[in-house]
């Protein structure tokens, strides 16, 4: 299992690789703190899972959801937005950039674990 976690926030990629690490003890996890440099680790590392904030400098998360939707080799990746934007317009975009699952902050570690395990399995 490989996941990248992608977010502006320091504490909020901790909490990720802390709850996600807890689900999946073998798991490879990267982190990036905005949207390019997770274009950049995409290159070189296909994950299984892309857990992403909306709102980040240099690139944002739809961006980021538009990219991994448009990759060929990304195709079986699934994408996880995690964000405190949880508007309908705003969630409605994501799905339309290929998020397949949204989870709004604040988020609890159990949320977080649960959205990820409807996407990837066990």
């Amino acid at each position: 299992m490989n996941i990248l976690i992608v977010d502006d926030d320091a504490s909020v990629r901790r909490i990720a690789v802390w709850a996600l690490g807890a689900l999946w003890p073998d798991a490879v996890i990267r982190t990036a703190a905005d949207g390019k440099t997770a274009i950049d680790a995409l290159e070189e590392f296909r994950p299984d899972l892309v857990v992403t904030d909306l709102h980040m400098p240099r690139l944002d998360g739809l961006s980021l959801c538009r990219h991994v939707q448009n990759d060929y080799e990304l195709s079986r990746t699934k994408v996880l937005v995690v964000t405190g934007y949880g508007s309908g317009t705003v969630r409605e975009e994501a799905f339309e950039r290929g998020a397949v699952e949204f989870l709004a902050k604040p988020f609890r570690a159990d949320e977080l674990r649960a959205s990820a395990l409807r996407l990837v399995g066990a």
